[in-house]
């Protein structure tokens, strides 16, 4: 259940109107990314430049249209992957 501290905060909204959420990357850092960036395995979700997170991983969220999107934190070194915004699956 969200805390009322949660539900006061602002959003920073994705290209096509759904919102990124704040206690993921604080509304920056977020991005669409290009399609085969982020792929389902038999290990887990794949995302390039980063491993393979589990099904399970907190920073594993869907998206809200039908594109991936990551939210990188740039400024650290190496880059350290904030979230993981995964499109809809498609049975």
């Amino acid at each position: 259940m969200a805390t009322l501290a949660q539900l006061a905060l602002p959003v920073h909204d994705a290209p096509s109107g759904w919102s990124y959420d704040m206690q993921c990357c604080g509304g920056m850092d977020c991005h669409q990314v290009a399609d085969g960036t982020v792929e389902e395995t038999s290990n887990g979700i794949e995302v390039k430049g980063f491993g393979v997170l589990s099904d399970h991983d907190p920073r594993v969220r869907w998206s809200g249209d039908e594109h991936d999107h990551l939210c990188i934190n740039n400024n650290a070194f190496p880059p350290i992957l904030l979230c993981v915004y995964r499109r809809p699956k498609l049975y």
